[in-house]
């Protein structure tokens, strides 16, 4: 995970997916390894995927607090949560 993290910093995404995808299959519950993969990836341009990984991680870790705020931030950012007061708009 520190690996790419360090990557992330260089924004050498496909280096980092593969760095973060290595620290997931080490340690499968790991769930900022899962979320970070996930930044990897939209980073990259795989929007869909990252948002996939992000559902994945909510889904399977509901009292998770960060899994959930960021699948959260990834449906904001991907068109996926309806605009509730039109005062507040999209970014």
């Amino acid at each position: 995970n520190n690996l790419g993290a360090s990557l992330m910093v260089t924004r050498s995404f496909g280096e980092a997916v593969v760095a973060f995808d290595r620290a997931v299959a080490l340690q499968p519950a790991f769930t900022a390894a899962h979320l970070n993969l996930a930044s990897a990836i939209q980073q990259r341009g795989d929007r869909a995927a990252a948002l996939e990984e992000r559902r994945t991680q909510a889904q399977s870790r509901p009292r998770s607090g960060l899994a959930q705020a960021m699948y959260g931030h990834a449906l904001w950012f991907n068109d996926g949560l309806p605009i509730l007061n039109p005062r507040f708009g999209r970014p």
